[in-house]
């Protein structure tokens, strides 16, 4: 015991106190008292900065927090971290000193299976694990997470951007409590089984009463739910339809709209009709 309170006292006139009280917490947490494992901990600590969470807008893996200094040489954290203790440490600045790139072949390998979001993160990762000693097997479950959490990321962004959306409003700035729909047909609809059951939706009301706004909403829920969506004005959907009549290939250009699980079609008031196509000739 003597032994490791002297290492802790060398060590925190290198690296600071704060910094080796917040490693000795982590050695505590995890039952890590071998001769190394204090230096390696607070040598893993001192390029840690944010976390990430892995899901379709950010990146979760328990011990990566390096990862969110890629492509940051040099990157500053400035609110309060907390010990394993529950008590805040004061704010630090950390600088991310570069991991080795991978080896040629690997990285090959991984452009070859098409594992963007993995390979970016791979040096980083192996350096952390190295210093934190993981499992094998605990590597090769990081990296598939990211990968299949950055693939989810990039399918929403496609799909919002297929859809077409108008401004990209979503729930989170609706105020149920401020439109005329009953809050219990807003929950039903919000739970898209109506889409599932295939069936239609038609929302009618005054201008300026939030129609655009809670169907656009809808569609985006839609899109984070992994459906489909396309997005169409009446008078754009009418020049969609005229200008396949000259080459008679409406029914395709329909048929690609209805691969969509869900298609929103605004402003659909009785004049529109006419005007869109071409007074029903």
């Amino acid at each position: 015991m003597n032994v490791k309170m002297a290492e802790a006292v060398t060590l925190a006139k290198i690296a600071g106190t704060d910094q080796v009280d917040r490693a000795l917490g982590d050695a505590a947490l995890h039952g890590r008292f071998a001769h190394p494992d204090l230096a390696s901990i607070l040598n893993a600590n001192i390029r840690r900065t944010t976390t990430h969470a892995a899901n379709e807008a950010t990146s979760l893996t328990q011990g990566t927090g390096a990862w969110a200094a890629i492509g940051n040489p040099t990157l500053e954290h400035h609110g309060q971290e907390h010990r394993p203790g529950g008590r805040p440490m004061s704010p630090v600045t950390t600088t991310n000193t570069g991991a080795p790139p991978l080896p040629a072949d690997l990285e090959a390998l991984m452009r070859s299976l098409k594992m963007p979001h993995a390979r970016a993160l791979a040096p980083d990762l192996i350096a952390t694990a190295r210093a934190q000693r993981w499992e094998p097997a605990e590597v090769i479950k990081a990296l598939f997470t990211e990968e299949a959490a950055g693939r989810a990321r990039s399918m929403l962004a496609s799909r919002r951007k297929a859809a077409g959306f108008p401004t990209g409003k979503t729930f989170d700035a609706w105020d149920p409590a401020a439109s005329s729909i009953p809050a219990p047909t807003q929950q039903a609809l919000r739970t898209l089984e109506w889409i599932t059951r295939r069936e239609n939706l038609v929302v009618c009301g005054p201008s300026g009463t939030g129609k655009t706004f809670f169907l656009e909403a809808l569609g985006q829920q839609a899109v984070e739910a992994g459906m489909r969506v396309a997005w169409f004005r009446l008078e754009d959907l009418g020049v969609l339809i005229r200008a396949h009549r000259t080459d008679d290939s409406v029914t395709r250009a329909v048929a690609r709209i209805l691969r969509a699980e869900l298609v929103v079609i605004d402003l659909c008031r009785a004049r529109d009709y006419a005007e869109a196509f071409g007074g029903g000739r």
